[in-house]
């Protein structure tokens, strides 16, 4: 599933910062976390951080290394202002 979901790299052409290309959409995934992984951006930037993505996504390895890091990162998501903005069933 790693090479389905995690693509290669690319240097931004609007910030000049290097990116990662996550192959998300509703084949990848159920269609909510799709959904949630990449609300819709309308601050014009030209990626999503961590910070705008209400799903957060983690390789395997790294969750069963860290696992009470990304449980508590998922917990304390529920109050953020992001968390307005999620779906839980598309329509």
């Amino acid at each position: 599933m790693y090479d389905t979901i995690y693509k290669s790299s690319y240097t931004c052409s609007t910030c000049n910062k290097t990116h990662t290309t996550i192959a998300i959409n509703d084949t990848t995934t159920v269609k909510e976390f799709s959904y949630n992984y990449y609300l819709p951006n309308p601050s014009g930037k030209c990626s999503w951080p961590e910070e705008d993505r209400y799903c957060v996504l983690v390789k395997w390895d790294d969750f069963k290394d860290n696992a009470e890091t990304y449980i508590n990162k998922s917990f304390d998501k529920k109050n953020t202002p992001i968390s307005e903005k999620v779906k839980v069933r598309p329509q």
